[in-house]
């Protein structure tokens, strides 16, 4: 979908040699999206020229001194995540694996995957507990970030950064907030973004830290009640900027697209013709990015030098919004 104007959705072509098993989205950086399916296999795509890169199967060891309940995905979380490390121009996939037994013990696994390399490595553990289920981490200032716990209860406490490049994690202030239901994090024009839900879903906060790292630079864009909506909610998180700044496009849980007015304070409706049942939505970029595997990462520039020319001719290197509707391996 071109931003410029949000009203209908065009479907990209489907992933060549694809499966018939439904894809999360891991992450999008520099036109780049890393996709998961059920069964944690990875695959890179280039948004615009469509060229794909199957990530090598990393299968999930369960640790020999355990005893599982079933040998399932009943027996670890799991959490992904997507982004470019700068200081060794590469791209990588991190996935971090959290078993346990019926003995209440817990084992800790962080592998990285090195697009430059295209070889899985262990990674230092993390001294975290995360959520209940599949997590998916959101890319900013050369950083992935999750939502963890420093205990092993399904309760979101923490914004933990680990950085790519030198591979350690450090503890992220969070907005003077309480009383909240549930966490989100996303991202929003390369700062990190916080949804703060309260109630049964009846008012959603959200955050944006203008300022990396800095407590004191979160700042409120907007607050929705239930009552505002057409119908309830589960999340709504911001999309982008309308082309005069005096909107935000969000989505309201993969199933609806809302413009919000900035000034009014005020929401409707986006009229969005083609957009499936169900969808997921992701701000991606032109990139000429290669994911051939002779040539390793291909282009060794910053996807965002390649573009630079084209910067001058609009104001928002965002041009289009991946409409997630199913894709399959």
């Amino acid at each position: 979908m071109d931003l410029s104007s949000p009203n209908h959705v065009n479907k990209l072509a489907q992933l060549p040699n694809a499966r018939d098993c439904s894809l999360r989205m891991v992450g999008s950086c520099d036109g780049l999206l890393c996709l998961s399916n059920v069964d944690n296999e990875v695959v890179l795509w280039n948004v615009a020229t469509r060229e794909r890169r199957q990530v090598p199967d990393n299968p999930i060891m369960y640790p020999d001194n355990f005893t599982f309940y079933a040998n399932c995905d009943q027996d670890f979380n799991v959490a992904y995540g997507f982004g470019y490390d700068s200081g060794n121009e590469d791209y990588k996939v991190v996935r971090m694996l959290q078993f346990y037994d019926i003995n209440d013990n817990h084992e800790k696994i962080v592998e990285v995957f090195s697009l430059k390399s295209n070889a899985w490595k262990r990674a230092p553990d993390f001294p975290y507990f995360l959520y209940w289920g599949y997590q998916w981490g959101t890319y900013a200032n050369g950083n992935l970030h999750w939502l963890l716990s420093e205990q092993h209860i399904n309760i979101l406490q923490l914004i933990v950064a680990f950085d790519i490049s030198v591979e350690k994690y450090r503890q992220m202030p969070l907005p003077n907030i309480s009383d909240y239901f549930l966490l989100k994090l996303r991202e929003f024009e390369g700062c990190l973004c916080l949804l703060c839900i309260y109630g049964a879903h009846e008012k959603i906060d959200v955050w944006v830290m203008k300022q990396y790292g800095v407590k004191e630079s979160w700042v409120k864009m907007y607050s929705l009640a239930e009552t505002q909506l057409e119908r309830g909610f589960d999340y709504i998180v911001p999309l982008a900027y309308s082309m005069n700044g005096e909107e935000l496009f969000l989505g309201q849980d993969d199933k609806n697209f809302l413009w919000y007015d900035l000034e009014k304070k005020t929401v409707i409706n986006a009229q969005v013709f083609g957009v499936p049942e169900v969808f997921q939505s992701k701000i991606c970029v032109d990139s000429l990015v290669k994911l051939d595997d002779n040539r390793g990462t291909g282009e060794k520039k910053h996807p965002e030098r390649a573009v630079k020319k084209e910067q001058g001719k609009r104001k928002n290197r965002h041009e289009f919004l991946l409409q997630g509707f199913k894709l399959v391996l």
